[in-house]
């Protein structure tokens, strides 16, 4: 009685023999109904132990739902079929399910070789009698095994349930979902398997609602796909996996030789060992790390030595031996998104030497993980949550507990720290050096951010000088905030084109930002979006309470050139700077205005709607220094025509003149 014990929790008392259809059979009382009380006296087919008819009986039986018990007078409801019922009967040739019954029993058919066709019935919910459980080695052996309709009520199947069943042809099933919420103890648990036995296309095959199942789509009802689902499924070509589900188990598509294209699952946060291992899709991947959802599956393919693994932002599990003898395996790096390590995740890796652990609080953390030499491992970890690790025992094994450095540097809100400089989006195109000068490299780099007050870029390096060498043609977008925030002095510089936007501006600079320069040939293009009451494409920094400008513009060098655009009723396309050098190309006629301190029309009013394109060849510095301040604004204001005569405040007649050691065109 111990599946019973197992399965349901009751007891059970004595058994009777009773002769149904010309039939002797034992039967086991159960002490209480199993499912709660719903029938008074209750009973299954066997003693638990040994077969309930003779073992030489030849022939079919149909089973029945109740049965009268001589002994005491009352009448049995047969609530299902007790372990070892049939036995070794190689003679009983077919069964017919009675109802009220939900329960197969371990071993239940074990043996029974003529047995060609099994049915579960579905039945009424209402009417307590839809078998859910069948048991462990059920039906092993019954090698004349040929059809299996399961319907739609099985939610368990015990290990080796099919064990030896080397010619099963059909297995059907109700629906997709069904199938999905069934429980397999292993392999041979699962009658659709392919035994590899045999290339006849006549066998293993899995029918849904009638049809072969050869594309899967998985319904947005299911939240998990069981372990052993479509196991050896010798005829599944393609999946589609829903958001709905989260988990995918183990083996669950291994062996799926036929199976080539697996998409969807972009909630999935944890899969099973060898869910999808010796697929057809696995098989075509390429070497190196393999996700699936949110789940990090594992490493393909043999390591190189030396190896550092970033593990992308988002990821919330690390797969079952995901590097396991990975041994080229020298940094490993974690997002602070990462709930769960899986079992043997790190077995082998015998030449770890930093682990940065980038989540913030590790005591939820599961972290069933292998590692093969903690104490030679340094554990990196934010700065704030080191205490956090040193109370746990788990990571004080380790050679070392340090903090993360971090930068005052952030891309699409993220900051910048040791772990992701050298890669910043994981694709190669962005990367940062703060030993050789703080210089931020974009090499094709695309990025675009869609989060309420997130910029693309943000440079917090008060006092310092951030350079940005640009190669090739880039795009940073920011659709609710800035393209490129500095709150320090900016260096654009290279041969290739940085295209900024932002929903307010493209680029604005803070108090901390005295300049922003543009050399080498750069293309920097900055267009302000649809915030219509701070908008701008160029935006410096103007002190409202002090009435001062901070920003000095700065184009240097033949090619280099500025680009700029705000909306029509914005700020303006380039706006609130201290001084500028470079030379005005377009619109026509337009000028940076010294007192308004933007590039402004002919008639002095500050563009907007257009673009403005300052260019660098021309810029002219006079060497003349700035003595004098504005009394009412509060800044040098000083005017010269270009024999050096100092002039009595702005000129009225246009022409060509130097304005605080700038040369102007008014």
């Amino acid at each position: 009685m111990a599946f019973l014990a197992c399965a349901v929790n009751v007891k059970a008392g004595g058994t009777f023999t009773s002769t149904v259809n010309g039939v002797s059979m034992t039967f086991r009382i159960l002490d209480t109904d199993p499912l709660g009380g719903v029938f008074v006296y209750t009973a299954l087919i066997g003693d638990g132990t040994n077969p309930c008819i003779s073992v030489s009986y030849n022939g079919s039986l149909d089973l029945p739902f109740n049965v009268y018990n001589s002994s005491d007078g009352k009448t049995y409801t047969i609530r299902g079929i007790n372990n070892n019922a049939f036995k070794g009967c190689q003679g009983l040739s077919g069964v017919t399910f009675s109802k009220y019954m939900y329960i197969i029993g371990d071993n239940a058919f074990m043996g029974c070789s003529s047995i060609e066709t099994i049915t579960i019935p579905t039945n009424d919910p209402d009417l307590y009698n839809n078998i859910t459980t069948i048991g462990e080695s059920a039906f092993r052996n019954c090698s004349g095994l040929r059809i299996i309709d399961l319907g739609s009520t099985v939610k368990s199947i015990g290990s080796s349930a099919f064990s030896g069943c080397y010619y099963i042809q059909k297995v059907h099933i109700a629906n997709i979902k069904a199938w999905c919420d069934i429980d397999f103890g292993n392999e041979s648990a699962n009658p659709a398997r392919d035994l590899e036995s045999t290339v006849d296309e006549n066998f293993y095959n899995l029918y849904v609602a009638g049809q072969k199942l050869v594309n899967l789509s998985i319904p947005n009802t299911v939240t998990s796909i069981k372990d052993y689902a479509f196991v050896h499924n010798r005829n599944l070509k393609s999946v589609i996996i829903p958001s709905s589900v989260t988990s995918i188990g183990k083996y669950a598509f291994y062996k799926c030789k036929l199976l080539e294209t697996v998409r969807g699952a972009a909630n999935v946060t944890d899969v099973g060992v060898n869910a999808f291992i010796d697929s057809r899709w696995y098989n075509d991947l390429d070497d190196g790390l393999v996700y699936i959802g949110n789940c990090l599956y594992m490493y393909k393919g043999k390591m190189p030595a030396h190896k550092k693994i970033i593990v992308k932002d988002g990821t919330k599990s690390i797969g079952y031996d995901a590097f396991k003898d990975c041994v080229g395996l020298e940094v490993l790096a974690l997002p602070s998104s990462v709930e769960k390590i899986g079992y043997l995740a790190l077995d082998g890796c015998e030449y770890l030497t930093d682990f940065y652990c980038q989540i913030v609080d590790p005591d939820p953390l599961d972290y069933s993980i292998v590692f093969p030499s903690r104490e030679n491992v340094i554990l990196h970890v934010p700065e704030a949550s080191e205490s956090a690790y040193r109370q746990l025992s788990f990571w004080l094994r380790f050679k070392n507990i340090v903090p993360i450095i971090e930068y005052d540097l952030y891309v699409m809100g993220k900051k910048v720290n040791e772990v992701n400089a050298d890669d910043i989006q994981g694709d190669g195109k962005m990367s940062f050096d703060p030993t050789n000068g703080n210089v931020l490299y974009l090499n094709g780099a695309s990025i675009s951010v869609d989060e309420e007050q997130v910029t693309g870029i943000t440079s917090m390096m008060s006092g310092q000088e951030l350079v940005v060498v640009v190669n090739g043609d880039n795009t940073v977008e920011s659709k609710q905030w800035e393209g490129f925030r500095a709150r320090g002095d900016v260096h654009f510089k290279g041969n290739g084109t940085l295209r900024l936007k932002g929903y307010a501006w493209g680029f604005s600079s803070g108090s901390g930002v005295s300049k922003v320069t543009l050399s080498d040939g750069v293309h920097l293009i900055c267009e302000g979006g649809e915030r219509a009451d701070a908008n701008g494409g160029f935006c410096g920094f103007y002190n409202e309470r002090r009435h001062t400008w901070a920003t000095t513009l700065e184009i240097n060098g033949s090619g280099t050139m500025l680009e700029s655009k705000g909306i029509a009723d914005g700020n303006g396309s380039v706006h609130d700077i201290k001084s500028l050098k470079g030379t005005v190309t377009s619109p026509n006629g337009a000028v940076f205005n010294t007192t308004k301190h933007a590039v402004c029309d002919a008639n002095g009013n500050i563009i907007k709607g257009s673009w403005v394109i300052i260019k660098g060849e021309s810029g002219i510095t006079t060497g003349i220094e700035n003595s004098q301040r504005n009394s009412v604004k509060g800044q040098r204001d000083e005017w010269y025509d270009l024999s050096g005569r100092k002039l009595n405040g702005m000129p009225n007649a246009k022409g060509v003149y130097i304005h605080n050691g700038k040369t102007v065109i008014r």
